[in-house]
Formats: C-alpha cells, sequence, structure tokens
C-alpha cells in the first residue's frame, strides 16, 4: 500500500478503517444485548428447565447459564476489541486533524463535520440528535453561535449519552450478574459443569471487567465533552 501524501488522503483512509470497525461493532453489540435479553428473560418452568429463547428446546439452569456465560463473554470480548480499535481511530483522526492550519473545506464546512458525514456511526453516537435539536445554530462559527442553544445542545447530548450507556451497558452487566449469581449461590454438583466452576467465574469475572473500564472510559469522554463546551460559552 502507497504511503498517504496528504494529511486529506489520511484522513480519508481513517474514515474508510473507522468505517470497516464501526460496522464489526455494531454487529457484536446488536448480538450481545441480543443475547442479553434472551438470558434475563430465561426462566425456570414447572418442570424447572428453561426453554431456550427462539428455539424449542429445553435445557436445565445449569447447562443454560454455562452457555450464557461463555457466549456472552466472548460476545463481550470481541465487542471490546472493537470499540478500542474505534476509540483509537477516532483518536487519530482528530489527531491528524488539529495539525491541520486550514480545517475549512470548500463549502465553509468544517472538516470534522466532513468525516462525520462520511464515517459509518456507532450504535453510541448521540452528538447528531442534540446537534440537529438546535437546528441551523450548529452550522455557524463558535463565535457566532447562540450561547443558550450551544447549553442546550451539550445538556442534550450529556442527557442522551449518559442514558444511552446505561441501558447499553446495564443488559449485558444484569445478564452476567445473573448468571454469576446463579452459579455462586447454587449447589451444583461437579459432573452437572461442563467446564470447571472456578473457570466460568474467572471468565465471567474477565467480561464483566472489560464491560465496565469501557463504560468508565466513554463516561470520562462524555464529562471530558460537557466541561470543554461550557468553558467555550462563557
Amino acid at each position: 500500500m502507497a504511503l498517504c501524501k496528504s494529511k486529506e488522503e489520511v484522513i480519508l483512509r481513517l474514515c474508510d478503517g473507522y468505517s470497516v470497525q464501526s460496522k464489526i461493532l455494531n454487529k457484536f453489540w446488536a448480538l450481545l444485548v441480543l443475547s442479553s435479553a434472551l438470558v434475563i428473560i430465561g426462566a425456570p418452568n414447572s418442570e424447572k428447565l428453561i426453554k431456550i429463547p427462539l428455539l424449542s428446546g429445553e435445557v436445565s439452569p445449569t447447562d443454560f447459564y454455562q452457555i450464557s456465560i461463555v457466549l456472552i463473554s466472548m460476545l463481550t470480548l470481541g465487542f471490546s476489541s472493537a470499540m478500542t480499535q474505534s476509540i483509537r481511530i477516532r483518536k487519530l483522526m482528530n489527531k491528524v486533524i488539529d495539525t491541520m492550519e486550514e480545517k475549512l473545506v470548500a463549502g465553509g464546512v468544517h472538516i470534522r463535520d466532513l468525516t462525520d458525514g462520511i464515517i459509518t456511526p456507532t450504535f453510541n453516537r448521540v452528538a447528531p440528535i442534540s446537534q440537529f435539536l438546535i437546528g441551523e445554530n450548529q452550522f455557524l462559527n463558535e463565535g457566532k453561535q447562540s450561547k443558550l442553544l450551544r447549553i442546550i445542545g451539550i445538556l442534550l447530548y450529556s442527557i442522551l449519552k449518559v442514558s444511552l450507556l446505561v441501558f447499553l451497558y446495564g443488559i449485558p452487566s444484569y445478564a452476567f450478574f445473573k448468571c454469576w449469581s446463579f452459579l455462586v449461590s447454587s449447589n451444583i454438583v461437579h459432573d452437572e459443569l461442563l467446564l470447571p466452576k472456578g473457570l466460568l467465574i474467572y471468565i465471567t469475572a474477565i467480561a464483566f471487567l472489560l464491560l465496565i473500564l469501557l463504560f468508565v472510559s466513554e463516561l470520562r469522554y462524555t464529562i471530558k465533552v460537557f466541561i470543554h463546551v461550557k468553558k467555550e460559552t462563557k
């Protein structure tokens, strides 16, 4: 592959890479949330068996939660990998943009708005919603924007972002908690386990830790954006 000869070409290549990661991330997220929701709604019937959602079979709670832990943990690992890679690419894009002396392209469009229009968005991107709600004010230069509308925009962004994070990370976390609680509290004999109990708990702990780290990272970024915009509106 030939080396990129301009910053504009670098940004376009990074946009392509970001879009690829976004598509992968969105698929992992959809599978993770769907699997987690199925675990949450799963409950033993009168025969103490859990019906596998979307399928006609029934399994014991022990088998159901063991399989669920392995499945959700694998999806969490893939989700975490795609998420961290997309964040890394986005930071590289911002790094290149920050080094550009001229950030407006033809038509007076800011380079960041251009890249936002090119890339495939991730599931957790809510900035366009808050920008849309403040109308044409979003396209003005920062010095000409209404301070009141900027404050409304960042408040909307913060509320939407935090609410979405709680929903997105809350569902898999509760599914992990439900599986872990069953394995820890139930009197399961060794012969009923597909994998050693300690290994299952270890897998759950690692995957759950990854979710916490990603949640904290996104929450810190949201707070950082809020503080940055708040300073600019003074």
